[in-house]
């Protein structure tokens, strides 16, 4: 015969609830030794023990139907706004995966292009061209390839 897992922890529970009932009705003896000290158990020593009245401990009340609705819906609100801000933090992930992603390809291919130009230029203020020269050129170049670095990282 199966039994699904959801009945055996039913099982389980009624036997512990029976149990826990009958040891919470039972009597606590008290008795004091030879030497003067007390003791305390469920079952009399052989002589001189006298039963107490231990108050059982009820805790706290049982939630009501409504108490318990509201704090699930709250755990709910909880587990929905966790939930929430994983996908916003994957979102945002993805987004910045893509868009480095982008800068990388750009960077790259701005340096290769500019390995495989002749002259490089800026414009001045009248918009003429001026052409770097060696030192300007290298200082440029090494900026493209720093680029590059920033954004794919290093080879």
């Amino acid at each position: 015969m199966r039994h699904s897992s959801s009945s055996n922890s039913r099982l389980c529970l009624l036997l512990l609830l029976c149990i826990g009932g009958m040891s919470a009705s039972a009597e606590v003896y008290r008795w004091t030794d030879a030497e003067g000290r007390a003791h305390f158990g469920d079952r009399p020593p052989l002589s001189g023990a006298r039963s107490v009245d231990v108050p059982a401990n009820t805790g706290s009340p049982a939630p009501t139907p409504a108490e318990r609705l509201e704090k699930q819906r709250a755990l709910l609100r909880a587990f929905e706004e966790e939930r929430r801000q994983h996908r916003d933090v994957r979102e945002k992930t993805q987004h910045d995966k893509a868009e480095r992603q982008r800068n990388c390809v750009q960077a790259r291919d701005r340096l290769q292009s500019y390995e495989h130009s002749s002259g490089i230029y800026d414009l001045d203020a009248q918009g003429e061209r001026v052409f770097l020269d060696d030192t300007q050129r290298e200082q440029f170049m090494a900026e493209r390839r720093q680029d590059v670095e920033t954004w794919c990282g290093k080879p």
